[in-house]
């Protein structure tokens, strides 16, 4: 079961419930402070989609109800094992964090981290997603954006 996204340029993501509802699980157990992690997966250049097929969230992370900064080398380490187990089919697609108490909006910072992702030589994609959730201890919402030509681009959740 995948949760599906389409922007407006026809470009799609496809999350799987699985993973989606592990990202529900971390951000109600670190409400009210936000979280956060990565995804990792493959982009199919002739589907025009993104599949999302692992996510992660660092043990270490320092947070409060407007900010998280996690420890980026345990990720490193791990994104780089992904990649060698998998022979290089599977590659860092993004960034997913919540919002307490929020709107699944991005903010500058969120523009501001992007825009580094996709500048920096060690990453493969240059366009990375991003997912923000907003949360308020009952009711969720998301929205996924892609970063591209300097600005963030929404997707539409597809029923």
């Amino acid at each position: 079961m995948y949760r599906s996204y389409v922007n407006e340029d026809g470009l799609r993501i496809r999350l799987p419930s699985k993973i989606f509802n592990e990202i529900l699980n971390k951000i109600s157990k670190n409400y009210p402070n936000e979280c956060g992690g990565i995804f990792v997966g493959k982009v199919d250049i002739e589907n025009q989609c993104a599949l999302i097929e692992r996510m992660k969230m660092p043990n270490l992370i320092s947070s409060t109800p407007v900010f998280f900064k996690r420890l980026a080398s345990f990720l490193n380490d791990w994104l780089n094992d992904v990649f060698i187990s998998s022979s290089g089919d599977l590659y860092y697609l993004g960034e997913w964090h919540s919002h307490p108490n929020g709107f699944p909006s991005p903010s500058s910072t969120d523009l501001k981290t992007l825009q580094k992702i996709a500048k920096n030589n060690n990453v493969r994609i240059e366009t990375p997603l991003l997912l923000i959730v907003s949360y308020n201890s009952k009711v969720y919402d998301e929205r996924f954006f892609i970063y591209s030509h300097d600005k963030l681009i929404p997707y539409d959740k597809q029923d």
